[in-house]
């Protein structure tokens, strides 16, 4: 394993100041998409203004932070770093993704089992059209990897290591990236796959001291997700 992310020394302090940012940036998404669109708001305009202020609220604040508490360099700061011959790991986040897939589906088939889909498959599927697709995809691939690999991998994941070593700070960050998406009820089932899958991007990024696998995992992940919705 590599040193990862040695500086700025984040603290959980951090990661719920970030948090937090994330989860108003959603409330002040839904403010503006009440002013901008009154009435009943397709699934593309929920999606552009929830999701998209959920996650540009995270990530301007990091920005913000960044500069107020640290070095100011996301490469620095949250081992933000994308390179092209990391690519082979997007296909490994379609690959995990895939194999968990079938587990569950034959699990919750055993156990009688009919999970309810989460409240953002809802906004996918109503979001039709060549805008609503590229909304999708940019909301749902390329925005929410990149920041989520930012905090629960670049914040979290760091200030765990200091204390607890790599091993066991790898399963609590994904441990803790599986549970915030209760914030959505409909995501229970999801929850144990979802740690699983935040392990992977935690071992993925302590290996190698940056994001950038981790990232195109998580995409490669997010990205079946919505190819499936939009097949099916």
């Amino acid at each position: 394993m590599t040193t990862y992310l040695p500086e700025p020394g984040w603290r959980y302090a951090d990661f719920f100041a970030i948090f937090v940012a994330m989860i108003g940036g959603a409330f002040l998404g839904a403010v503006v998409l009440l002013i901008a669109v009154p009435g009943d708001a397709s699934g593309t305009a929920q999606l552009a203004y929830l999701a998209g202020g959920q996650f540009l609220g995270a990530f301007g604040f990091m920005v913000f932070y960044g500069r107020r508490r640290a070095s100011g360099s996301l490469t620095t700061d949250y081992g933000l770093r994308v390179r092209f011959e990391d690519i082979w790991a997007l296909f490994l986040g379609i690959g995990a993704a895939l194999a968990l897939a079938l587990l569950v589906a034959v699990i919750f088939d055993w156990l009688g089992i009919d999970p309810e889909e989460q409240g953002v498959v809802e906004l996918v599927r109503d979001s039709p059209g060549v805008v609503g697709g590229i909304v999708v995809v940019l909301v749902v691939v390329v925005v929410a990897p990149i920041v989520e690999e930012m905090l629960f991998r670049g914040v979290l994941l760091a200030a765990l290591m200091r204390r607890f070593g790599s091993t066991p700070a790898v399963l609590m960050s994904g441990a803790a990236f599986a549970l915030s998406h209760l914030t959505d009820p409909d995501a229970v089932f999801a929850v144990p796959a979802l740690f699983v899958l935040g392990v992977l991007f935690g071992y993925l990024a302590v290996s190698t001291g940056d994001l950038s696998r981790a990232i195109y995992a998580h995409m490669g992940v997010n990205a079946l997700a919505v190819v499936q919705l939009f097949v099916a």
